[in-house]
């Protein structure tokens, strides 16, 4: 028996299991995300929020919302009086001038949280924003440190999450890894068939009659057929990739 490559061996063993998914398999054979430094370095700083403006329509909805909020509750099924009716009105009114600017500011906060999450890395030495090369030979003594699409340091590991006391209560800011999510690449399983990559049997198997990918498909064919399953997992890594990592922003209690 021959030896076959490490990926097909863990995805024999993930079609296995019950209920097996596409993102399963493919989490099983996709090549790991591998950092390139040279782009580290050219994703910039996330800039400043911008200053929002609270316009007068905002102020007036601002100030009427504590007067309606939640205050039609009906406890049966019931048609609502023409009063209920009114402040059902004015409070939906109300939310809907404000939520956008809510949302946009409660986004702006997490850049700012995570703004000041990565400076003080730099400052202590955990963060590096550009490689520090030797100026005598070019050689790279210290990488720069990896970064998320949006700019931002990715400090945290999965299993171990990046910490900030927040003064004056007993909390903690908490940027928590999130592994970068899978795509497919159609076009690869059309080029790997007409290369002879995999076999004429893989690429019915995994295709409808118009022979676009259909995951359904692949999977049953995978799990149920031998004759083109190392095929078809060859083919879902060859069409997958994975994203850069990133994090994502909590308020925690402290670790103990």
């Amino acid at each position: 028996m021959t030896e076959i490559e490490p990926y097909l061996a863990q995805g024999r063993i993930v079609l296995k299991e019950s209920g097996v998914t596409l993102k399963a398999v493919q989490e099983a054979v996709v090549e790991p995300y591998v950092a390139d430094v040279a782009r580290t370095e050219e994703v910039p700083f996330p800039a400043p929020p911008q200053p929002l403006t609270i316009t007068p329509e905002v102020e007036a909805a601002i100030e009427a919302l504590p007067k309606v909020f939640a205050r039609v509750q009906p406890e049966t099924r019931r048609a609502l009086t023409d009063a209920e009716n009114a402040d059902v009105y004015a409070e939906r009114e109300a939310l809907r001038t404000i939520i956008d600017l809510l949302k946009q500011r409660d986004e702006d906060l997490k850049v700012l949280v995570r703004t000041h999450m990565d400076v003080d890395a730099e400052e202590r030495n955990i963060a590096v924003p550009k490689a520090v090369v030797d100026e005598a030979t070019g050689q790279v003594i210290v990488e720069a440190t990896e970064r998320d699409i949006h700019g931002h340091y990715v400090l945290a590991c999965k299993g171990q999450s990046e910490r900030c006391r927040i003064p004056g209560v007993n909390k903690e800011w908490s940027r928590e890894f999130r592994a970068g999510t899978t795509s497919v690449d159609t076009t690869v399983l059309t080029e790997m068939g007409k290369a002879g990559e995999i076999s004429r049997a893989a690429f019915l198997a995994m295709t409808r009659e118009v022979r676009v990918f259909d995951e359904t498909k692949a999977l049953d064919s995978a799990v149920h057929n031998d004759d083109v399953r190392d095929d078809v997992l060859k083919a879902i890594r060859r069409m997958t990739t994975t994203g850069k990592p990133g994090t994502a922003l909590f308020v925690r209690n402290p670790q103990k």
